[in-house]
């Protein structure tokens, strides 16, 4: 399986426009013709030579303002293209990035739909953490992809019904590694791979793959570590059933300032809190 490609790769329809020498020349011979005729009008009905001049400053002016006014629509039609090719390119990329997600869910048949579950939460949570729109797309692209070095992961160890042994468990904790590695010649996910190498870290230090402790580990990494948790015991695993909710909560609020950043459990479980006010009852 291959990582989607970069903007570079994405390639949105050409949109036809006339070649810039074209336009150059069309220009040229509307104001060649604008300025010959408008003299030979001018110089058939004024006869007075202040009248005249008076009038050739007009026209003056009103050249510079339609050779501007053409500029700027010309201008506008240029910038709106750009932008209907960038939108473009950015659908193809996403689109790009959540079938790899979708694929490696799909691998993981017990986490079927993971990635997406834990996209929304981090999303909600990070604009709860009132984190702006550059870092909410980041947040999204490295929720969506990551566990994508667990292609790296052997289905046996993937899907073991029972605890891991020690090298299992060593091949396991290098899918954040790996997945590090895939994305490092995405310039577009330089920030989001932050995500995925670091959001197995720890608070406390205790964490890996680089022991980071404390705001050392990447923002984006601790928010989403929480929801990704929140997400794996809130749902059947190969090797144990879905922890209660009343369990879950428990356990975020019993590993705040330990495995995870405080201020992003609370936030967290404040958000818990109003989508289960929020759920009609009965």
């Amino acid at each position: 399986m291959s990582p989607p490609q970069g903007a570079s790769g994405v390639r949105p329809p050409r949109a036809r426009s006339a070649r810039p020498g074209i336009i150059a020349l069309a220009f040229l011979l509307v104001s060649v013709a604008y300025i010959l005729l408008s003299d030979r009008l001018l110089l058939g009905l004024v006869e007075d030579a202040a009248v005249l001049t008076a009038w050739q400053t007009i026209k003056g002016w009103g050249y510079v303002l339609a050779a501007a006014g053409l500029v700027y629509l010309l201008e506008r039609r240029i910038a709106g293209r750009h932008r209907r090719a960038m939108a473009q390119q950015r659908t193809a990329y996403d689109a790009a990035i959540e079938g790899w997600a979708r694929a490696l869910d799909l691998r993981e048949h017990e986490t079927g739909g993971h990635a997406r579950r834990v996209t929304e939460l981090a999303q909600r949570l990070g604009r709860r953490l009132g984190l702006g729109p550059d870092d909410l797309e980041d947040l999204r692209h490295g929720a969506l992809l990551h566990d994508v070095g667990k292609i790296g992961v052997r289905d046996a160890v993937l899907g073991k019904p029972g605890p891991l042994d020690e090298a299992e468990w060593t091949e396991m904790r290098h899918h954040t590694v790996l997945g590090h590695e895939l994305l490092l010649g995405l310039p577009e996910l330089r920030e989001a791979t932050a995500v995925v190498r670091s959001h197995h870290e720890r608070w406390d230090g205790g964490g890996y793959p680089d022991g980071l402790a404390g705001e050392a580990i990447p923002r984006l990494a601790r928010i989403f570590a929480v929801v990704d948790v929140y997400d794996a015991l809130t749902n059947d695993r190969p090797y144990r059933r879905a922890w209660t909710d009343d369990e879950v909560r428990a356990h975020l609020h019993a590993e705040r300032g330990r495995q995870f950043d405080p201020l992003a459990v609370d936030a967290f479980l404040e958000l818990l809190g109003e989508v289960e006010d929020a759920t009609p009852t009965g």
